[in-house]
């Protein structure tokens, strides 16, 4: 949500470090990567290891998709970034994984706007029952309403076992996937020992499978397509990895984005390959135009 790397940088330095107010954050120093980010040759991009996930090579993936792709993998193995194709044999899971997951916490997280408490309050009072279901209607649209209704069902006692055990589960397979093919980093941004076989310190995939979708296909598509077009981010989030997308290229008119991941705690390298990135990707779409 920024108009360059560095900008995504200053923002992450800010909000980054402990809150004492917030027990859900990190108890690590805050990050100072905008600062290394003005000497970008500090870390140059020959010796990094650079992964390909072939699970992401979609059939629904567009052949100009696929040419950005290659092109951007292509120039970072010139730079001397050794790239290579690795597998990620959950990912093809983590759709499902992520709707269930994902869904069980939106009803869950959402139950306090009633209309009381939080929320808009309703129009109908002719009861308690009335004027609660009345605000939920109104507060939230379409795809929010699926997502509750999904949800409360899964956390129900009678589906619980079935649905949301399996799917964290799941999670932690997806997450045993990137560990596998990361090599090991210190939170101070050294990687620990001499690289793995067969492993890489960043991956680079598409953000979507596709272009943005019109609004027209938005409300003609089922919720399966709607939700396919998260597929490429679904696995990195579920497994709480750091990512970054770039724009990096055009298809009728319309912005294609490419993702890079890196481990955990590495934020500091992501940016610094992703800068790296952006500058090949924006002088590219400056020739085209």
């Amino acid at each position: 949500l920024s108009s360059s790397v560095e900008d995504a940088a200053l923002v992450l330095d800010f909000i980054s470090g402990h809150d004492p107010k917030d027990a859900t954050s990190s108890p690590l120093p805050p990050l100072c990567t905008a600062e290394s980010l003005k000497h970008q040759d500090s870390l140059a991009l020959k010796g990094l290891h650079v992964g390909i996930p072939k699970e992401y090579f979609v059939s629904e993936l567009p052949k100009c998709y696929r040419d950005i792709w290659s092109s951007a993998a292509d120039w970072l193995a010139e730079q001397g970034a050794e790239v290579s194709m690795v597998s990620l044999p959950h990912t093809q899971l983590s759709m499902a994984c992520y709707t269930v997951l994902s869904s069980g916490e939106v009803a869950s997280n959402l139950a306090r706007f009633d209309g009381f408490r939080y929320g808009l309050r309703g129009t109908t009072t002719s009861s308690t029952d009335s004027l609660f279901a009345s605000a939920r209607a109104n507060s939230f649209q379409d795809l929010v309403h699926h997502r509750i209704i999904a949800g409360t069902y899964y956390l129900a006692q009678r589906a619980y076992g079935e649905h949301f055990t399996k799917a964290q589960k799941i999670r932690r397979l997806i997450c045993e996937d990137f560990e596998n093919v990361f090599n090991t980093w210190s939170t101070a941004g050294e990687r620990v020992g001499s690289a793995k076989s067969g492993s890489v310190d960043v991956l680079l995939t598409p953000t979507t499978i596709g272009p943005a979708p019109t609004l027209g296909e938005l409300k003609g598509g089922s919720l399966i397509s709607i939700y396919a077009y998260d597929v490429c981010t679904q696995a990195a989030s579920l497994a709480g990895l750091p990512c970054v997308s770039l724009p990096a290229g055009m298809d009728s008119g319309l912005p294609l984005g490419l993702q890079i991941i890196a481990p955990s705690w590495q934020e500091k390298l992501l940016l610094h390959t992703a800068k790296a990135l952006e500058q090949h990707l924006t002088h590219n779409n400056q020739s085209r135009s």
